[in-house]
């Protein structure tokens, strides 16, 4: 399990998920009793999945039957994490309307827990900003609330965690481009994204750098830059590549076939999503690459 750990604090969603796959079918096939240490392998290959794959195929399944199986030892840690990360596996399976009720049910095992932000309440804080984004409906209250969560996150203890701040700051900036139509004049808009881009490349992990190049580019695009934007997005599908991150890359493939109006590239990014398991390849986009609303496929 050790040799999955570094990869994936380290943004290196491919080799962590090899790593961390192998680990949890041995300690599954183990006849040794390793229930603690292998919920903990079972966290952490969830984690690195969600960005490897997005949690498409069967893993909706997989994480029902952990989920189950935490219920029944009572592990109430295990069916907090799971049950957030149900959530994930299910904007997979376009099942927009349970996503909503798994954020509701996770929300509720969350209660009487501690009110600060701990690792699973962030989480949850995400994995909501994710089921909205995959929604693309526009800006609106919920928004907006989930704005100033993900800030918070940002601000807490957890956002030290770098993993958490890299993917809270990313998530705010795509709600931010959400927002940005709706307000007459973006130029206060465009300078938080450009903070938060500044942010992520501060990390100096691929996955953030990914995160930045494409919000950037879609800052770039709105300003009518479609080249610039088209070299942004290369540096993010680059960047995405480099850290594993599967999903991410053909999202980002995606909007630079539409940008060039190539339908062959456009056909091959989305088989890829749907390769993963993915059932709504197109609406899967808004999640990775966000910001180009009114952008059509050629």
């Amino acid at each position: 399990m050790m040799l999955g750990i570094v990869p994936l604090h380290a943004g290196r969603f491919g080799e962590a998920s090899a790593a961390l796959l192998t680990s949890e079918r041995a300690m599954r096939e183990s006849s040794r009793k390793l229930g603690w240490e292998l919920t903990i392998c079972r966290r952490l290959l969830l984690s690195s999945e969600m960005f490897h794959c997005g949690l498409g195929g069967s893993y909706l399944e997989t994480i029902d039957a952990w989920l189950a199986e935490a219920k029944r030892r009572r592990d109430v840690a295990a069916v907090r994490y799971f049950l957030v990360k149900r959530i994930i596996a299910l904007i997979a399976r376009d099942d927009v309307d349970s996503a909503r009720a798994a954020c509701l049910e996770a929300r509720r095992s969350l209660l009487g827990t501690e009110t600060s932000f701990d690792v699973d309440r962030a989480t949850l804080v995400n994995s909501r900003a994710l089921v909205r984004l995959y929604e693309a409906r526009a800006f609106d209250t919920e928004a907006r609330v989930l704005v100033r969560e993900l800030e918070r996150v940002m601000r807490s203890p957890v956002g030290r965690i770098r993993g958490m701040y890299t993917t809270a700051a990313f998530l705010l900036g795509a709600l931010l481009l959400l927002e940005r139509p709706t307000v007459a004049d973006p130029t206060a808009i465009d300078r938080r994204v450009a903070r938060l881009e500044r942010r992520l490349l501060a990390n100096e992990a691929d996955h953030s750098d990914g995160w930045a190049h494409v919000l950037a580019a879609a800052i770039t695009h709105a300003h009518g830059r479609a080249e610039l934007a088209i070299v942004r997005l290369d540096e993010a599908i680059a960047a995405f590549a480099r850290a594993g991150m599967r999903p991410a890359a053909a999202a980002a493939c995606v909007r630079r076939a539409q940008l060039l109006g190539k339908h062959d590239d456009l056909v091959a990014a989305y088989d890829a999503l749907e390769g993963l398991g993915i059932r709504a390849p197109a609406r899967y986009v808004h999640l990775h690459a966000p910001g180009f609303q009114e952008l059509v496929d050629p």
